[in-house]
C-alpha cells in the first residue's frame, strides 16, 4: 500500500525504473572505461551510493515490504567499499576531494542515519554493521551517532561529547535521554523541527518539482532508527506525518 501521500504509485514506479537504469549505466561506465582515473571512479561510486539510497526511499514511499531492501543494502555496502577503494588510490594532489564524500556533513549525516535505519530494520548482520561503521568512520565526533554505533556492536568506539548538528538533532538526543513518559512529547517535538531544519538540504521542498524524480518522500528515518536501536515505545508518535513507522513495525 502506498505510504507517501504526495505522489501516486506510477510516479514511484517510474522513479525506481529511472534509478535502476542509472545504476546499470554507471556500473557499465566503471567496468568499461579504461583507464578510469581514481577521482572519477570515486565520484561515480559515491553517486551509486546516493542513487541506491534514493531507491530505498522510493521503494519505502511506494509501500514495498522492507525485506525487499536487503539486496540493495548489500549493493550499497559494496558501492561504499568501492568509494573507499578509489579514494585510497587518489594521488596526493587530489586527496582533498575525498573529504566532501567522507566527512559527516549535514547531508551525509542524515544519509548515514537513513542507511542505518534500513539496515537495522532489515535485520542486518553484525558483520554488515561492522563494515558499515568502518566505512563511515568519523568516530568520536557526534554523541548521537556514536551511541547508536556502540549500541549496534561497535563497542570500542569513542563517544563524542556533543551533537554535530544541534538543530534539530539535539532534540533527538534529548528524547533518547529523557524519562520514558517524556519521550513521546520530545520525539514529536524533534520531528516537528526536523523538516524545517533541513531547508538547505537537497530534498527540501522537492514535492513541488514536477520535471524529474527529485522527490522521494519526507521521512524522518532518524526517528525510526533511534526507536529501533533503543527499543522506544513509539505509540505516542507513531502517527506523526514524518515518522516511517513501517521500518519499525514492518507494516
Amino acid at each position: 500500500m502506498l505510504r507517501d501521500k504526495m505522489r501516486n504509485e506510477e510516479y514511484f514506479n517510474e522513479a525506481i525504473k529511472f534509478t535502476d537504469e542509472y545504476i546499470s549505466e554507471e556500473i557499465e561506465y566503471i567496468n568499461t572505461t579504461n583507464p578510469l582515473k581514481p577521482l572519477a571512479a570515486m565520484k561515480t561510486s559515491a553517486g551509486l551510493c546516493q542513487i541506491t539510497l534514493d531507491r530505498l526511499e522510493f521503494c519505502y514511499s511506494r509501500g514495498d515490504k522492507i525485506e525487499k531492501s536487503k539486496n540493495y543494502l548489500i549493493d550499497l555496502l559494496k558501492y561504499r567499499e568501492m568509494q573507499l577503494h578509489y579514494a585510497d588510490l587518489l594521488p596526493k594532489e587530489e586527496e582533498k576531494h575525498r573529504v566532501e564524500w567522507e566527512r559527516l556533513g549535514f547531508s551525509t549525516y542524515k544519509e548515514t542515519f537513513t542507511w542505518l535505519a534500513f539496515a537495522v530494520s532489515a535485520g542486518a548482520s553484525q558483520e554488515y554493521l561492522k563494515k558499515l561503521f568502518y566505512l563511515v568512520d568519523n568516530t568520536g565526533l557526534d554523541i548521537l551517532f556514536d551511541r547508536i554505533a556502540v549500541k549496534l556492536g561497535d563497542t570500542d568506539r569513542p563517544i563524542g561529547t556533543k551533537v554535530l548538528y544541534a538543530k534539530p538533532y539535539q532534540l533527538l538526543l534529548d528524547a533518547l535521554e529523557a524519562k520514558k513518559e517524556q519521550q513521546p512529547m520530545l520525539m514529536n517535538k524533534f520531528m516537528d523541527a526536523w523538516y524545517p531544519a533541513c531547508v538547505k538540504n537537497g530534498f527540501y521542498d522537492t514535492h513541488n518539482i514536477t520535471n524529474n524524480f527529485g522527490y522521494a518522500g519526507y521521512w524522518c528515518f532518524e526517528a525510526a532508527l533511534v526507536t529501533l536501536v533503543f527499543k522506544l515505545d513509539d505509540s505516542g508518535y507513531r502517527n506523526h506525518k514524518y515518522y516511517p513507522a513501517a521500518l519499525v513495525h514492518g507494516d
